[in-house]
């Protein structure tokens, strides 16, 4: 009988939550960006400039519970440079990935992830690597308002606040939607059809290259994907970093405040 490969993220098999989590380098860069791809269904492009890719895994059995990525921020954004001022391009740091296993997602393990990366043991890296010591740390939910940054604080105080929303749109696009696009372009329900580039949204894309098909002008087609869309919300929170002498010893205490304070089980109605 064949057994069918559950690809680069198999449910884990350790307890949920573990005992405690590491922050490491990833085993290698193409896993990391395949494992990612395997759980998001928003593509992650290799975005100009720096970057850091970290994994989150368990204390108990190295599995890997959660992605992080660490790269240079967008130089222009009007209110976050208003309220947020620094000295230079180079001490911004945008978590251009934050995300948890599904299985520790369930317990919202992905705020996990993301208070992580407000760390100075995570943020040092980003000294270490390149030499800036960052002064503003920034993220962006997947859409809209997200409860993954809405209110959450490190034990210290450092914490994410609600910067600004963007001034662009991302498109949530219904399955029959999709599945309506690929009829019309032929095509393959692959995760990167042939013809177009990985590297872009590919039900976006899907649903642009059908609206032409259908005989949709330009200006039409931007007012449909406009209606189908959300704007994100930006998150920041300025920091100082200092490299600290035992960096687990910060992850630990993350980890605790975040099981106290934020971790739920399945089901579980209280509010956060």
């Amino acid at each position: 009988m064949l057994v069918e490969d559950p690809g680069p993220v198999e449910p884990l098999a350790g307890p949920v939550p573990p005992s405690g989590v590491r922050v490491v380098a990833p085993e290698s860069s193409g896993l990391w960006r395949a494992q990612v791809e395997h759980v998001w269904s928003m593509p992650k492009p290799e975005g100009p400039g720096r970057s850091i890719k970290l994994c989150v895994e368990s204390a108990d059995t190295r599995e890997v519970l959660g992605w992080l990525e660490m790269a240079s921020a967008p130089l222009v954004m009007a209110e976050r440079d208003r309220r947020y001022p620094v000295s230079g391009p180079n001490v911004r740091v945008d978590l251009r990935t934050v995300g948890a296993h599904p299985d520790l997602a369930r317990w919202r393990g992905s705020s996990l992830v993301g208070i992580l990366g407000l760390t100075d043991a995570v943020l040092s890296e980003w000294t270490r690597r390149y030499g800036d010591r960052p002064e503003l740390v920034q993220t962006t939910g997947a859409f809209g308002v997200t409860a993954i940054y809405e209110r959450k604080k490190l034990p210290g105080g450092r914490g994410w606040t609600r910067a600004q929303m963007t001034s662009g749109t991302y498109p949530v696009l219904s399955e029959s939607l999709v599945v309506a696009a690929r009829l019309l372009t032929g095509a393959a329900r692959s995760r990167h059809p042939e013809g177009l580039d990985g590297r872009e949204n590919i039900r976006r894309s899907l649903l642009l290259e059908a609206l032409g098909v259908c005989g949709f002008s330009r200006a039409e087609v931007r007012r449909v994907v406009a209606s189908l869309g959300v704007r994100r919300a930006l998150y920041a929170c300025p920091v100082d970093v200092q490299l600290p002498d035992d960096p687990q010893l910060e992850i630990d205490q993350v980890f605790e405040h975040w099981l106290e304070k934020y971790a739920r089980a399945p089901g579980a109605s209280r509010a956060i």
